[in-house]
């Protein structure tokens, strides 16, 4: 697949503009980019335009998984979409790797390594969050495998500022739950996706840039753990239950614990200001 016509790019911001012009300007020459804008107060929805975006206007935030669901019922027409952030970039060859991937049988989704403008890598794809995990995690067994992102891979779930999808498998399992507001929204729909039996393939050979955190203040942002927090909440309890989200967070509770109390000690005789 190397022309653009079978491929729709939707982004969906939220006082985006100062990241906007750099993520479309990536793209490859002719690719339709779909902008849904959440309500912005920054421009974002005017910058759009000025590109030769086709835009829509939330009149509110309504959320990113809500936006992209309107986008690709309202505007999608495309075998394939790419769902990206305003703070990604992927160029041309790169997403020819992408689209490539998805050549392969019953892959639904791909997704590429990620790093930040500075070149430090980020983490592309995950485990689906389950109280099993959660308890590894807090006694630290995850450390004995870590994983490899040098190798393409099927997965769980890659993440979603870079995520291209086929238009079937999206439609077939009905696109995003607005359940989830702002995080987990990707990996709730990979996982109703591996269960009507389409695999997610990590492409490592794909590269994009993440900046990350762009519509809140970053990774450490209150907002932003706020999300995460019930996005992993509501993934646990919708695929495993009540039991499980209880077990869940007393793993997580038990992790944080286990991690404070394995702090550095600081000098008591130490004067603070």
């Amino acid at each position: 697949m190397s022309r653009t016509d079978d491929l729709d790019v939707v982004i969906v911001t939220y006082n985006s503009a100062d990241h906007l012009r750099g993520c479309v300007a990536a793209l490859p020459t002719g690719t339709r980019v779909i902008v849904i804008d959440n309500a912005s107060d920054d421009g974002s929805a005017e910058v759009a335009e000025q590109l030769g975006c086709s835009v829509l206007r939330n009149d509110r935030n309504e959320g990113f998984g809500a936006a992209v669901n309107r986008a690709v019922r309202e505007q999608v027409r495309a075998a394939t979409v790419l769902l990206l952030n305003p703070d990604a970039r992927i160029d041309g060859p790169n997403l020819q790797r992408l689209r490539d991937a998805l050549g392969g049988e019953r892959v639904a989704v791909a997704g590429p390594r990620l790093r930040d403008p500075a070149g430090t890598e980020q983490r592309p794809w995950w485990d689906f969050p389950s109280p099993r995990l959660a308890w590894r995690e807090a006694i630290g067994l995850h450390r004995l495998r870590p994983p490899d992102f040098g190798r393409s891979a099927d997965v769980p779930f890659v993440v979603g500022a870079c995520f291209l999808i086929r238009t079937e498998a999206w439609r077939e399992v009905g696109g995003f739950d607005e359940r989830f507001w702002l995080y987990g929204e990707e990996a709730d729909l990979c996982q109703r996706l591996h269960n009507a039996s389409w695999r997610v393939r990590y492409v490592a050979e794909a590269h994009a840039s993440h900046v990350g955190g762009a519509s809140g203040d970053g990774p450490d942002d209150p907002f932003i753990r706020e999300h995460f927090v019930r996005g992993s909440d509501r993934f646990v309890l919708t695929h495993h239950g009540t039991p499980a989200l209880v077990s869940y967070r007393v793993a997580t509770l038990a992790g944080s614990a286990l991690r404070l109390l394995a702090l550095p000690r600081h000098d008591a005789r130490r004067v603070t200001r």
